[in-house]
């Protein structure tokens, strides 16, 4: 019985472990593309990666897309406080 305690501890354990890994995995690549966007350092990425930062940039986009306006809408609205500074 307390052989069968130990392996099921074990395996609890492990599978911790291994998720503090993947999260580790998950921090070290949005770190790499936060030094990437905010301050344009170059970091070496593997294409795995790009093409996860990729996919989660893409997510967030298209999950916020209502956040986001038209470029056309965005001329125009300065062009109209440009028109109203001139006035």
């Amino acid at each position: 019985m307390s052989i069968l305690f130990g392996v099921v501890i074990m395996l609890v354990v492990s599978k911790k472990e291994s998720l503090i890994v993947k999260l580790q995995e998950r921090v070290s690549l949005l770190e790499k593309a936060m030094n990437l966007l905010l301050f344009g350092e170059y970091v070496e990425i593997a294409e795995a990666e790009k093409k996860e930062i990729l996919s989660r940039l893409m997510d967030y986009i298209e999950g916020k897309e209502e956040e986001f306006i038209d470029l056309e809408e965005l001329e125009n609205i300065v062009q109209d406080k440009n028109t109203q500074k001139g006035s």
